[in-house]
């Protein structure tokens, strides 16, 4: 029935018989990571069980695999350009380095032609977008800033909406996170549906860096769950 199935204790009831509960009551507090593959799978697919980890006490991480920069639009990255160029003025950093690069993102931006591909420098700057983006999200919801983790896996990075493969490189990013939590929950993005692949390739990345440690103890006792994504 559904309360074998359906609970509002996403990490487990603490001090409650567990036997027909979808997930154990011990440990109390768990370690638990969220993978999110772009910045914002996260509180758009499990938002609410996300809150609940948090306000149950949970020591709750949030991992998001891709910067997700592609996403951002160049008029949008200009407000934040346009932004830092007054507060350079206004307090007194204003250096000729940090004006001679305003210069040059404006004018790449101005020039720009459909299919050119952003320097690294506008990849980086949106890349920072993402990462508030996100940290705003994590911060309402509760969630530790130290816990709020960027993994910019390398695969995403060509600058188009192809992607590179999967690579060890990529695999061991994530099996290095998930080594040093050592979580007693993972969560991570099941939908394969992206029309870009990218949720499919950072789901490959976590089941590969899974696969690697499966073998250490306190892998046996990790609990890994499934959510539907946005593109489910």
């Amino acid at each position: 029935d559904l309360q074998h199935t359906i609970t509002g204790w996403p990490g487990g009831k603490p001090n409650a018989d567990d036997t027909f509960r979808p997930e154990r009551a011990k440990p109390y507090p768990k370690k638990v990571i969220v993978f999110s593959p772009h910045p914002d799978d996260d509180v758009i697919s499990m938002g609410g069980t996300l809150k609940r980890l948090v306000d149950q006490h949970h020591d709750v991480h949030v991992a998001y695999e891709t910067s997700g920069n592609i996403a951002v639009g160049d008029e949008d990255m200009m407000r934040y350009v346009m932004l830092m160029g007054g507060i350079a003025k206004d307090f007194c950093f204003d250096t000729p380095e940090f004006m001679a690069k305003h210069a040059e993102i404006t004018k790449f931006v101005k020039e720009k032609k459909d299919g050119d591909i952003d320097t690294p420098d506008i990849r980086h700057l949106k890349t920072l977008i993402r990462q508030g983006e996100a940290r705003t999200a994590c911060n309402y919801i509760g969630v530790k800033p130290e816990n709020v983790h960027f993994l910019n896996l390398p695969f995403y990075e060509t600058g188009t909406i192809k992607k590179g493969d999967l690579t060890e490189v990529d695999r061991d990013i994530v099996k290095d996170l998930l080594e040093k939590i050592k979580p007693d929950q993972i969560f991570v993005a099941g939908d394969l549906a992206d029309p870009h692949g990218t949720h499919r390739v950072c789901l490959d990345a976590v089941l590969a860096a899974i696969d690697d440690i499966k073998d250490e103890e306190w892998m046996k006792n990790c609990r890994i769950w499934m959510y539907r994504g946005a593109w489910a």
